[in-house]
């Protein structure tokens, strides 16, 4: 009985409903992942973007980047005509127009939005390493 439920168990999670995918489009579906949130920041900064990370328009508008609340919140007005559930991902790229000898070192962050639309967010510079999901200031 015990071998049996075993299988039972193992042919179940080769179905989607265990994490499998019925699909093999990077965009399908809601926001939820790194693949969704690449595709999302890919066709809104055409193929510009180093990093992405899924999030909501919501957090994206709670986003406090210094000071006590509501602090600095650039993302207070993003896509007033899109719901605060809209999916959403922040995407990090290279700056478009570095300073003099910080190639590879600046970096902008945008919002992406399904339909190809992107707005900037914040830029960050100094660092090497490409910056990853919100925007995190000490």
């Amino acid at each position: 009985m015990r071998l049996t439920a075993v299988w039972v168990l193992l042919l179940f999670c080769a179905a989607p409903a265990c994490g499998g995918s019925s699909s093999d489009s990077p965009s399908a579906g809601p926001v939820t992942g790194e693949v969704s949130a690449h595709a999302l920041c890919h066709d809104a900064l055409d193929g510009r973007p180093v990093t992405a990370a899924a999030t909501t328009l919501g957090a994206v508008r709670s986003t406090n980047i210094g000071g006590p609340p509501p602090g600095l919140t650039p993302g207070k007005d993003a896509f007033p005509d899109l719901p605060t559930t809209e999916p959403a991902a922040w995407c990090w790229t290279a700056a478009a127009s570095p300073s003099p000898g910080y190639e590879g070192r600046e970096w902008s962050l945008f919002v992406a939005v399904p339909g190809g639309r992107s707005q900037f967010f914040f830029g960050l510079g100094g660092i090497a390493t490409p910056p990853t999901g919100p925007p995190s200031i000490p």
